[in-house]
């Protein structure tokens, strides 16, 4: 204890136990997120930023609330910057070992194993992993499938979504009425060619949210 200033020891020790914890929680979760995508409850498409889950899992979140629904999407999405973050710094670390080896091999013709291993050792350690720049917290769209999201492309959705975990917004609707919604859409679409333009009635912010997002998809999955 710093007897000379009790109160900055006690400020100190106190958030050396707020982080503690902040980091035991988010060990636990991602130990959930885990046993969820080893089970195949839930899967990440890093490409196109899409989440796969299973049916069984969405109802009994769905079930404990919108707070706690959305909670979870954003702990999926955490877990899956950690794992882009992981390997972007192990990216960022292999260059640096490999351009720091070049610049050895420059100077001397010939490196034995164990200083070449000192050399990237001693690179690897001189990395300020702060200046690697996370990834970005971004919207991403979701999919709620059948009994385990093994095989999602050849799964019937049941629900699709979009989840933005900046503002907390989460859009969801039946993937039958989307398609519905895209069909009406591209009927209007059709009518208004037909008409040589002009202003279309007012849809709901639901059915517009979910056809743009439905058009989306459809637009995504001919690439």
């Amino acid at each position: 204890m710093n007897f000379k200033n009790p109160f900055k020891w006690w400020r100190e020790r106190k958030k050396h136990k707020s982080d503690l914890k902040r980091t035991q929680s988010m060990i636990h979760m991602f130990s959930h997120v885990e046993k969820l995508k080893k089970s195949k409850m839930v899967s990440w498409d890093p490409r196109t930023r899409r989440i796969f889950i299973a049916e069984p899992v969405a109802v009994t979140m769905l079930a404990l609330g919108a707070a706690k629904w959305r909670n979870f999407l954003a702990n999926i999405n955490l877990y899956q910057v950690y794992q882009l973050q992981q390997e972007a710094w192990e990216a960022f670390f292999r260059k640096v070992e490999i351009e720091a080896v070049k610049e050895a091999r420059k100077k001397y013709a010939i490196l034995p194993k164990a200083e070449i291993s000192r050399i990237k050792r001693a690179a690897h350690d001189s990395v300020d992993i702060s200046a690697i720049e996370p990834p970005k917290l971004t919207k991403f769209e979701f999919f709620i499938l059948g009994d385990s999201v093994q095989d999602a492309k050849k799964k019937v959705v049941e629900w699709v979504g979009e989840f933005n975990p900046e503002t907390n917004e989460c859009v969801m609707a039946e993937w039958e009425d989307v398609k519905v919604a895209v069909e009406r859409m591209k009927a209007k679409e059709a009518e208004m060619r037909e008409d040589g333009g002009g202003k279309s009635k007012k849809t709901s912010k639901k059915a517009s949210n979910g056809a743009a997002l439905a058009k989306r998809l459809e637009e995504e999955g001919k690439k």
